[in-house]
C-alpha cells in the first residue's frame, strides 16, 4: 500500500534527483508550509518528477509531498537521537553509575516496544542498537523477534541475523569461562 497515493511511480523513480532542493527550501519544520511546497513545485519541471505538467499542482500532490517531507524529517531526527543515545550509553561504564544502568535499560525497553510498530526500514537501526548495548544478553529477545509472524519478513531476518551473532558471542564467552580456547 502506497502511503502517498498522489505521488506516482514516476515520482518514486525521479525523487532522488529533486529531494535535496526541497530540503534546502525547508530545512526545518518551521520552514515547512503549503506555500513553500507550492512555490517549489512551480519552480521545477513537474513532468520530469511526476510525468505530467499542471497550471497549479493538485492539492493531493501538495499534501502528500508535505507529509513525505515531514515523515522523512521525523525519521531522520529520530535516527539521530537514537545514535546519540547509543553513543552516550556505550561510552559510559554502567557499572559505575546506577542511574546510567537504569536509563540504558529504559532506552532499550523503549526501542523494544517500538520495533513491532515500525516499518521494516526504520526497525533496522534500533535492532542494531539493542545488540550493541546488550550483545548476547539479548539472545532470547532476538530469537523471539525472529520468530514473530506478525513482523515484516525483513525485520524478522534482521533479528535472526543478530540472534546468530548472539549465539556465537555466547558460545565464545562460555568457552572462555570454561577454560576452552
Amino acid at each position: 500500500m502506497n502511503s502517498y497515493p498522489a505521488l506516482n511511480d514516476h515520482f518514486d523513480e525521479a525523487w532522488v534527483f529533486f529531494g535535496r532542493d526541497l530540503t534546502a527550501r525547508m530545512p526545518t519544520f518551521r520552514d515547512a508550509d503549503r506555500a513553500t511546497v507550492v512555490a517549489w513545485l512551480s519552480s521545477i519541471d513537474t513532468e520530469l518528477l511526476f510525468g505530467e505538467r499542471w497550471a497549479e499542482p493538485p492539492d493531493a500532490v501538495v499534501d502528500d509531498l508535505s507529509r513525505l517531507w515531514a515523515n522523512g524529517k521525523a525519521i531522520g531526527l529520530s535516527a539521530s537521537a537514537v545514535r546519540w543515545l547509543q553513543a552516550a550509553f556505550r561510552d559510559g561504564d554502567p557499572s559505575e553509575d546506577p542511574a546510567l544502568v537504569r536509563d540504558r535499560e529504559r532506552f532499550v525497553a523503549l526501542l523494544k516496544s517500538a520495533i513491532p510498530r515500525l516499518p521494516w526500514r526504520e526497525a533496522m537501526q534500533p535492532i542494531g542498537v539493542i545488540w550493541s548495548l546488550g550483545h548476547d544478553r539479548e539472545l532470547e529477545y532476538f530469537a523471539a523477534l525472529a520468530d514473530d509472524p506478525a513482523l515484516h519478513p525483513k525485520t524478522r531476518a534482521e533479528a535472526a541475523h543478530y540472534r546468530e551473532i548472539c549465539e556465537d558471542e555466547r558460545a565464545a564467552r562460555e568457552a572462555q569461562e570454561g577454560g576452552i580456547e
